[in-house]
């Protein structure tokens, strides 16, 4: 024990009843969002016709190819290494998501559900949702990659052949 523990005076009972209650809420509000994390990897999570519905939509359907790094902005996968997106693949990637849910609605066996995601679908087609369901999957634990974990091996070159170890040749 160091000098400043044992001047530290001592804890209530109900301080650590206090803490011990707020850890259990918040481990039950990480185990719900962990939950829904877990049903959408699954893809048995619902999907809403919302903005956030079309940010999930399109990690479903492109997200091992995307990833997004603050600070660098979005990122293709080329096949041996993560490029910026400087030809707006990305804004592709939203049409087609959006050309996705017209598929979708048309696919639907139900009358009204067929039309409330045809309708959907038609508002989704605008700048501002399309820019809303990019900016929404930005986010998603699956898209959002840190700088400091893009380029983890130094001695590892990739190239358009395959990775030289440079540390073997």
């Amino acid at each position: 024990m160091t000098e400043d523990m044992c001047k530290s005076p001592p804890m209530s009972v109900d301080s650590v009843r206090a803490d011990s209650e707020q850890w259990e809420a918040e481990g039950r509000a990480t185990e719900a969002r962990m939950d829904l994390h877990q049903e959408d990897i699954a893809g048995t999570a619902i999907i809403h016709e919302t903005d956030m519905g079309n940010a999930l939509r399109l990690v479903r359907l492109f997200g091992e190819n995307l990833r997004y790094c603050p600070g660098l902005g979005w990122l293709i996968w080329a096949g041996t290494h993560w490029r910026p997106d400087a030809t707006g693949e990305v804004d592709q990637y939203a049409k087609q998501t959006v050309r996705n849910i017209h598929k979708e609605a048309a696919a639907a066996e139900d009358d009204a559900y067929r039309l409330r995601v045809s309708k959907w679908a038609q508002q989704s087609e605008s700048g501002p949702r399309l820019r809303e369901m990019e900016r929404l999957a930005r986010s998603d634990p699956r898209i959002v990659v840190t700088a400091d974990k893009l380029d983890t091996h130094p001695m590892l070159l990739a190239t358009p052949s395959g990775t030289v170890d440079l540390t073997t040749g």
